[in-house]
């Protein structure tokens, strides 16, 4: 009963993988504004992207969800928003210093990080 518990849950978690948000799919994406709750510790030059480099950065990074987020990566002050279209949807985004990121469309958001990213932050 055990394997066949954790065999369904493989599944699933495998299933769940394979619907990933496709970042390839990502048109037209602008940067906007800069956002910093704390400029004393966080400002422009620590995550001044260009509109190719925000973009750069959501087709490398891996999605995850809130808790990985929460748990394993620098939640920064500042951030870097904007607009991109996903299938034609308008949607919301922003990039932290941290080498986080979310998509927002629809209600629905969406988490990325970005361990291989340092060059995109410097």
């Amino acid at each position: 009963m055990v394997k066949l518990v954790v065999s369904i849950v493989i599944s699933l978690f495998i299933i769940s993988c394979s619907s990933r948000f496709n970042t390839q799919a990502i048109e037209e994406l602008y940067v906007q504004d800069f956002q910093t709750t704390d400029m004393s510790s966080c400002s422009t030059k620590d995550v001044n992207l260009t509109h190719a480099e925000a973009l750069t950065f959501f087709q490398v990074s891996k999605q995850v969800n809130s808790k990985a987020i929460h748990d394993h990566y620098d939640y920064a002050p500042c951030f870097v928003e904007g607009t991109l279209k996903y299938h034609g949807v308008l949607c919301d985004w922003n990039i932290r210093a941290g080498k986080t990121g979310a998509i927002n469309c629809k209600g629905e958001e969406l988490y990325f990080a970005c361990d291989e990213c340092d060059y995109l932050f410097e």
